[in-house]
Formats: structure tokens, sequence, C-alpha cells
């Protein structure tokens, strides 16, 4: 029975087609940013409207904050109606590790061999991380522990991993202190929400201890928010309100993370209000995003390794540049299929084999109707 409501949750996750479409976007947009990021395309982009780099290239960054807003929407919805305890958070822990760990494991191992590769092709000097670095990117501690990230990327990782364990503890906070007041979510979550604006806003301007995701809380609650507007756990003018707040003051301090995150979440909130979480429903848009993972994870080794052979065996002028790009954004897809289907398919199977708890809360017949009551909701 735990088995059914689990594939029945999983499968209405994947209906929500216009979530994995921004996934693939935004992964897309990512490639894109750091091909032009790294130099790689130097001579083309001259020759190309700067209106048209700006949106292609340059904005891609913005792909992190779509991430990131993606990330509360989903785990928000993943929880919803889950009675969190202490035997739940630990499987809702081992749940994400076995879902993310594998593929990001092997995407350090493939970082590792691409960079001692490329010193041995360059006749470069490359020194092998030692066991300290790589046992700290295993746990996503590198940034905690100020040690210098492996992958331009993996960054993200870290914050989203601290993110997913806090918002799980502070449900089970909620629910804990819900035997005492009524209003424990209402107070919990408003104080969680004004303490994220202090970034924002301009109010806190650094972080209170490196590599905390304290800074980029807004953009997951953004996604939470929006999620819990759209089934109405919260007020609609709580949403309005807060992305108000953001998108005013990161527009008056040209935050341009803080803009995107904004407007996804508004994108989503509109489309949700008007029964459109199933649009975009595109083969080609919904490959990309069940491979969003995949490559984000591997796409910087990839990308820096297809353009130096590529100018290696045909040069380096503006027209390989164009068949260069061409050609290195191909072989990052196939790449990621390739790796998704060796990892990460593999490790999605393995995070479904966790059995959430049997403690109180609804029972796995209403959580069963209740997912497909949602179902029919988004149709």
């Amino acid at each position: 029975m735990i088995d059914s409501y689990n594939k029945t949750m999983d499968d209405l996750l994947m209906r929500f087609h216009l979530i994995d479409a921004l996934r693939g976007f935004a992964a897309l947009w990512v490639v894109l940013y750091h091909a032009n990021e790294g130099g790689h395309l130097d001579g083309l982009v001259q020759l190309i409207p700067e209106a048209f780099v700006m949106i292609i290239f340059e904005l891609g960054h913005a792909g992190v904050p779509i991430f990131f807003v993606l990330s509360g929407f989903v785990i928000a919805h993943s929880i919803k109606n889950d009675s969190v305890n202490g035997s739940y958070f630990a499987k809702f822990t081992l749940r994400r590790s076995l879902r993310l760990d594998p593929p990001y494991w092997a995407a350090i191992v493939l970082v590792i061999l691409l960079a001692w590769l490329s010193s041995n092709v360059k006749g470069e000097f490359y020194e092998l991380p030692d066991l300290v670095t790589i046992l700290a990117h295993m746990f996503y501690l590198q940034g905690i522990l100020e040690i210098p990230h492996l992958s331009i990327i993996f960054w993200t990782l870290c914050l989203e991993i601290q993110f997913y364990l806090v918002f799980c503890g502070l449900a089970y906070l909620t629910q804990k202190f819900e035997k005492y007041t009524n209003k424990a979510f209402v107070i919990i979550f408003t104080l969680v929400g004004l303490i994220s604006l202090l970034w924002p806003v301009g109010m806190l301007k650094e972080n209170i201890y490196p590599g905390l995701f304290l800074p980029f809380f807004h953009a997951f609650l953004l996604g939470v928010f929006t999620y819990w507007s759209w089934q109405k756990k919260i007020s609609i003018h709580f949403f309005y309100l807060y992305f108000l707040i953001v998108i005013i003051s990161s527009v008056i301090s040209q935050s341009s993370f803080s803009i995107a995150a904004a407007l996804t979440a508004f994108i989503i909130h509109e489309c949700a209000r008007f029964n459109l979480i199933t649009s975009l429903n595109w083969r080609w848009i919904q490959f990309l995003g069940v491979i969003s993972y995949s490559l984000y994870l591997t796409h910087s080794p990839i990308t820096g390794a297809s353009y130096f052979l590529f100018y290696r065996l045909f040069g380096d002028s503006i027209f390989s540049q164009a068949i260069a790009f061409l050609v290195s954004t191909g072989t990052c897809i196939i790449f990621a299929y390739m790796f998704w289907w060796l990892f990460e398919k593999w490790s999605i199977k393995l995070s479904k084999k966790v059995l959430w708890h049997k403690g109180k809360g609804p029972s796995n017949k209403e959580k069963i109707a209740t997912a497909v009551s949602c179902k029919k909701s988004v149709n």
C-alpha cells in the first residue's frame, strides 16, 4: 500500500509539466551561460546582436534561482500531507541522499578524471584533491569548510541540501507546536519569511557564516509559498506581499538573482491559478526536464573538454566557433542522457524503495485519495 502511495505521488509530480519544462530550460540556460563565460565563443558573440547575447548567454546564470524556486515548490508538495517526526526526518534524509548522492558522487569522479586527463594532454601539473576535500564534497560541506569547489556548479547543491533538511525540520517543529497552538504554522513561517527577507531588502549584506544557504533562502521560500498559495494553505495575499517585497527590493538593488527567483515564482503561481500547471508538455523540453539534474552536474567539464578538443582538431575561427557551439551543446545533452541512464535513473528507483513511516497522520488510503484529488485538480 505504501509503495502504491509513493508511486501515485511520484507520478503526480511528473504531471507538473510546467515545473519539468522550467527545470529543463534552466539547465540548458546554465549550459549556454558557461559556454560563453568560459571564453569559448569570444569571436562568435561579437557578431551576434548584444540583446541576443544577453538573453541567450549572459543571463543564463538565472537558471540557478529558477532551480531554487522549483525545489521549494516540489519539496512543499512532496511532504504536504505527511506527519513529520524523528523517524520521518531520518527517512526523508535517506531518501534525498539516495536520490541525489550517487549522480553527484559520479560527477565528482568525472570532474577529477577530466581535470587529470586535461593536465596530461596539455602537459600541465595537476594535483589530485586530498581526502579531506573529497569527503567534504561527498557530504556537501565544502562551502561551510571554505574548501574550493571541485566544479563551479557544486555550490548550489550544498545549498539545496541545507534547504531540504531545514524545511523538513521546520515542518517537524510546526507540527510539534500545533499541539499547543493552532497558530503554530502561521507564527513559524511568518517569522521564517521575515528572516529570509533580511538579505533581499538589504538589511544584511553578508552571510552570517560561510557556506550557509540563508542569503538565498527567499528563493526557496518563493517556491514553497507559491505551492501553498495554490493549495490554499496560505492566503494568496501573503504570497503577493512576499513576492512584491522581493521583486521591488531586488529591482532597487539590481539583484538579477532575486529578480529571476521572484518572476519564476510569479509565473508558476499564475499558471497554477489558471490551471496551466500541466502546460509546456512538449516532448523535447520534457526530455530536458528529465535529464536536467544530470545535465547540470556534468555540463561544466564536458563543455570545457568538448570545446578544447574541437578547437584542437579544427582550429579556432568564427566559423569553427559556431560549429563548436552546436557540437558542444549537443554533446552535453547526449552525455547527460547517458549519465542519467547510468546513475540517476537507478538512484531514483533506489530512493523509492525507502518507505515512509507508519506513524500518526493520514492513512495510506487517505493519502492516495488526496493525491488522486490533487491530480484531478491539475487536469
